[in-house]
Protein backbone atom coordinates (compact mmCIF):
# COMPACT_ATOMS: atom_id res chain seq x y z
CA UNK A 1 0.00 0.00 0.00
CA UNK A 2 2.67 2.58 1.40
CA UNK A 3 4.30 1.72 -2.43
CA UNK A 4 1.44 2.63 -4.44
CA UNK A 5 1.29 5.86 -2.48
CA UNK A 6 4.73 6.66 -3.49
CA UNK A 7 4.16 5.52 -6.88
CA UNK A 8 1.46 7.81 -6.94
CA UNK A 9 3.55 10.71 -5.49
CA UNK A 10 6.15 10.31 -8.02
CA UNK A 11 3.95 10.04 -11.15
CA UNK A 12 1.64 12.94 -10.05
CA UNK A 13 5.06 15.07 -9.28
CA UNK A 14 6.67 14.18 -13.11
CA UNK A 15 3.04 15.20 -14.45
CA UNK A 16 2.79 18.80 -12.55
CA UNK A 17 6.39 19.15 -13.70
CA UNK A 18 5.46 18.64 -17.11
CA UNK A 19 2.55 20.91 -17.27
CA UNK A 20 5.09 23.67 -15.60
CA UNK A 21 6.80 23.44 -18.65
CA UNK A 22 4.15 24.46 -21.38
CA UNK A 23 2.43 27.16 -19.20
CA UNK A 24 0.53 29.74 -21.06
CA UNK A 25 1.85 32.66 -22.03
CA UNK A 26 0.66 36.21 -22.60
CA UNK A 27 0.12 38.09 -25.71
CA UNK A 28 2.01 40.80 -23.85
CA UNK A 29 5.09 38.50 -23.81
CA UNK A 30 5.12 37.76 -27.34
CA UNK A 31 5.01 41.00 -27.75
CA UNK A 32 7.91 41.33 -26.12
CA UNK A 33 10.21 38.40 -27.23
CA UNK A 34 9.57 38.63 -30.88
CA UNK A 35 11.71 35.51 -31.42
CA UNK A 36 9.82 33.25 -29.01
CA UNK A 37 6.79 34.17 -30.74
CA UNK A 38 8.47 33.53 -33.87
CA UNK A 39 9.39 30.29 -32.87
CA UNK A 40 5.89 29.30 -31.43
CA UNK A 41 4.03 30.34 -34.13
CA UNK A 42 6.23 27.87 -36.66
CA UNK A 43 5.49 25.25 -34.08
CA UNK A 44 1.91 25.98 -34.23
CA UNK A 45 1.75 26.00 -37.87
CA UNK A 46 2.83 21.97 -37.73
CA UNK A 47 0.76 21.26 -34.73
CA UNK A 48 -2.94 19.93 -34.98
CA UNK A 49 -4.40 21.28 -32.12
CA UNK A 50 -3.19 24.90 -32.85
CA UNK A 51 -6.18 26.19 -32.69
CA UNK A 52 -7.07 25.15 -28.98
CA UNK A 53 -3.61 25.77 -27.69
CA UNK A 54 -3.65 29.10 -25.40
CA UNK A 55 -0.17 29.88 -26.83
CA UNK A 56 -0.80 29.68 -30.41
CA UNK A 57 -3.85 32.17 -30.20
CA UNK A 58 -1.43 34.21 -27.77
CA UNK A 59 1.32 34.57 -30.13
CA UNK A 60 -0.76 35.13 -33.37
CA UNK A 61 -2.86 37.98 -31.41
CA UNK A 62 0.33 39.11 -30.53
CA UNK A 63 1.67 38.91 -34.58
CA UNK A 64 -1.44 40.80 -35.46
CA UNK A 65 -0.78 43.49 -33.13
CA UNK A 66 2.69 43.96 -33.82
CA UNK A 67 2.19 43.71 -37.67
CA UNK A 68 -0.88 46.75 -37.29
CA UNK A 69 1.52 48.81 -35.05
CA UNK A 70 4.22 48.58 -37.80
CA UNK A 71 1.50 49.24 -40.82
CA UNK A 72 0.63 52.43 -38.39
CA UNK A 73 4.35 53.56 -38.12
CA UNK A 74 4.64 53.33 -41.51
CA UNK A 75 1.71 55.08 -42.39
CA UNK A 76 2.46 57.72 -40.05
CA UNK A 77 6.35 58.17 -41.59
CA UNK A 78 4.85 58.12 -44.76
CA UNK A 79 2.06 61.09 -44.12
CA UNK A 80 4.99 63.11 -42.40
CA UNK A 81 7.08 62.80 -45.52
CA UNK A 82 4.09 63.91 -47.88
CA UNK A 83 2.68 66.55 -45.64
CA UNK A 84 5.34 67.45 -42.97
CA UNK A 85 5.22 67.47 -38.69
Amino acid sequence: MVSRIHTFAIVALVVVSACQENENKTVEFFLENPEVRAETLAECEVSDGATLDANCNNALEAEMRSSEAETRKKNLSDMNTLFGD
